[in-house]
């Protein structure tokens, strides 16, 4: 699968710089939304982004408050033209979180977030390449793939591991009307077809001896 230019989600406030400017007054309190912005280049970005973000709202903010911040932080993305899968993703992150202001006194053991009722990605499997699709709305939904792709079962169940998806994977988006999601972030990643497994597991076999 091609990553063709694709129309942005990102909102027109982001600066040209990349700084942060406001993106819209919310009831937040934890500040005003303030847009944040960084370049997926790899699988290895996307988890570094979505643990980055997760310990600083973790770190700064009160504990019953967390998942409605992780849901409060909306996100949008768009592809970097020219490129064969560069992301960039925008996050509405609350003033106060960005700024580095904690609200809480003593260190506390990470919350473990429940994504057991959230949509799981949507997963199509071809010959030669395995696709999946996931709709993002907020922090919340990108925490969840990240979740869901850190767990050694349910890629096992596809067919995959982590290191196949790290050699193979190619990012792209796909808009979304904005309402339920901003943009869908689609994974392609390639797998070996029956054949050809056959084939590796024959060469790797030692030849017999009489």
């Amino acid at each position: 699968m091609e990553t063709n230019p694709i129309a942005s989600t990102l909102p027109q406030q982001i600066a040209a710089d990349g700084s942060p400017v406001t993106a819209r007054a919310t009831p937040s309190k934890y500040g005003a939304m303030r847009m944040a912005r960084y370049l997926l280049r790899s699988f290895d970005d996307c988890f570094d982004v979505c643990e980055t973000i997760n310990c600083q709202v973790q770190e700064r903010v009160e504990r019953n408050d967390i998942e409605p911040v992780f849901r409060e932080i909306e996100c949008w993305a768009m592809a970097v033209p020219n490129t064969a899968s560069s992301v960039i993703v925008g996050l509405g992150i609350p003033s106060l979180i960005l700024e580095g202001q904690r609200t809480t006194t003593r260190p506390i053991r990470p919350l473990q977030l429940d994504f057991s009722k959230s949509p799981k990605p949507a997963v199509k499997r071809t010959d030669k390449a395995l696709v999946i699709a996931h709709d993002v709305k907020s922090f919340f939904d990108l925490h969840a793939l990240n979740h869901y792709l850190r767990n050694p079962e349910g890629l096992k169940a596809q067919g995959l591991e982590l290191a196949t998806i790290r050699k193979t994977m190619k990012m792209m988006i796909k808009k979304r009307d904005g309402v339920k999601a901003n943009f869908a972030l689609i994974l392609t990643c390639t797998v070996e077809s029956d054949e050809e497994k056959i084939a590796s597991q024959s060469r790797e076999k030692p030849e017999s001896h009489v």
